[in-house]
């Protein structure tokens, strides 16, 4: 039975209204009818016809939903309730509910709710995004399927696809290939052996380490400036940087598309082992390590946020 709210609790006087709602699970609700044809086209159409009850008496509808479904609908529609986080299986009810009485305030009122970073992120991005393409989301639909990104590829998260149809789930899954594939490249671009980009010269010191550091371990590589051109300058890369490119790399193909494993410590560590024994290298080499992984991790953001989501199907 759904809580009653001290704020509602008239909802369940007899007293009150002119309309009485039976849930399923026989909670009634005594509503004003003109608060409900407000936000409900199929209500409104259906007072809109005569009535044969004589006068005091109380129209019953029952309704299929259960009281919780409807306890949240008429709350938010006396404008009792201020919207709070709901379980993605209570938001899928109110939506069907909301579909199904024409209610747009209610799915608005939803769609709002799905926009919040919580339902973007680990068990809640696959059903969010479900939930975006059944009713028609565009904009909660591109930030959950980012979130699917976390989603590990064998992960049975991607097991629970209602209600996706197959080419909204090829959709999702290309959206992944492709921000994969950016993501790699923008590493291995960073990595070149010819040439890096030019905002490695921020971090030249850590990049190269000093003489006694990369010994004949460095590769001496041009720097290349938006465009791709090759500029003047050069820089030294030690080897356990093009090695921490490569592993990145095949992190981001293998895994998932996690731009946060630039700063993952499996990875950083092996690169800057040896120069923070050094005297001179190991100066603020945390605070150095630390800046490189955030920019790296920009980086590949800045290359997954440019892919677009396909939204047919």
């Amino acid at each position: 039975m759904a809580a009653k709210n001290s704020s509602s609790n008239f909802l369940f006087d007899p007293a009150t209204g002119d309309l009485i709602i039976c849930t399923s699970n026989e909670v009634k609700f005594y509503v004003d009818k003109q608060i409900l044809a407000n936000v409900s086209s199929v209500f409104a159409n259906i007072f809109s016809l005569p009535s044969s009850f004589p006068d005091g008496g109380k129209p019953v509808f029952g309704v299929l939903e259960s009281s919780t479904v409807w306890n949240l609908i008429l709350q938010y529609s006396y404008l009792l309730l201020e919207e709070p986080l709901l379980p993605i299986k209570r938001i899928r009810s109110v939506l069907a509910a909301a579909e199904k009485y024409g209610m747009p305030r209610i799915t608005a009122w939803m769609r709002r709710t799905l926009l919040r970073p919580v339902y973007h992120g680990g068990a809640h991005a696959l059903r969010t995004y479900a939930l975006a393409r059944a009713y028609d989301f565009p904009d909660v639909a591109r930030l959950a399927a980012k979130g699917c990104l976390a989603i590990s590829a064998d992960d049975d998260k991607f097991e629970d696809l209602q209600p996706l149809t197959a080419q909204q789930y090829k959709n999702l899954l290309d959206y992944r290939r492709r921000c994969t594939a950016v993501a790699v490249d923008a590493v291995l671009g960073a990595f070149k052996l010819q040439s890096v980009p030019a905002w490695s010269l921020d971090h030249s010191e850590l990049l190269g380490g000093c003489f006694c550091c990369r010994g004949d371990r460095a590769a001496y590589v041009s720097v290349r400036d938006a465009t791709g051109k090759v500029k003047d300058k050069k820089i030294f890369v030690m080897r356990s940087w093009l090695d921490y490119g490569e592993k990145l790399a095949g992190y981001l193909s293998t895994i998932r598309p996690d731009p946060s494993f630039a700063k993952h410590p499996s990875l950083l560590d092996p690169a800057i082992r040896k120069m923070a024994q050094c005297g001179y290298c190991g100066k603020k080499i945390l605070a150095k390590t630390r800046a490189f992984g955030y920019r790296m991790e920009t980086m590949i953001q800045t290359a997954i946020d440019a892919v677009e989501l396909d939204l047919g199907g």
